[in-house]
């Protein structure tokens, strides 16, 4: 009977632990293409409004916008992934991320939701992809029968917000 109590213990404790081992991810997409962002960096998703141009920025920093009294960047991923860039001038959707007290908006096409993934599932960046690419990725993962590059939000702010928020220091906007 000890012994068998013990092995059950044992087993829902291995039950637990591979539970544990899970992660959200929220995936979008960038033109054809599906992406995630791990659901602990996403702040919030908002429909971008009014992006004003910061000169001397990077081509992937569109500008920065008012989200309710702070002032942060807005990034065009698509440019930092060779993809080209976001078609519309006007209101454009984006998910707000923040690493480190720093964020930033990034323009995306279309969201899809949030899926849990294993994180035995995720699988080393494509060869194929271009090396501007991909140090901005982390892994990708089969979910829904669409491969999912899944962004590293660490590298997309450090060469995205770093240029805006030195220019915004200089200028104490």
């Amino acid at each position: 009977k000890d012994i068998l109590h013990e092995r059950a213990l044992t087993l829902s404790q291995s039950i637990e632990k591979k539970e544990a081992e899970k992660f959200k991810l929220l995936i979008f997409s960038l033109g054809q293409e599906w992406y995630g962002l791990k659901l602990d960096c996403v702040k919030e998703v908002l429909a971008v409004g009014r992006v004003t141009a910061l000169p001397g920025t990077p081509s992937c920093i569109r500008g920065l916008m008012n989200l309710r009294g702070v002032i942060i960047s807005v990034t065009e991923p698509k440019r930092l992934l060779g993809l080209g860039e976001i078609q519309t001038l006007g209101p454009g959707l984006g998910i707000v991320v923040e690493v480190e007290d720093i964020s930033t908006a990034l323009l995306i096409d279309n969201i899809f939701g949030v899926v849990e993934v294993p994180v035995e599932a995720v699988e080393p960046p494509l060869l194929t992809l271009e090396r501007t690419g991909e140090e901005y990725l982390l892994g990708e993962v089969e979910t829904e029968s669409k491969l999912v590059g899944i962004l590293n939000p660490q590298a997309i702010l450090g060469r995205s917000a770093s240029k805006a928020i030195e220019l915004l220091n200089h200028k104490n906007l």
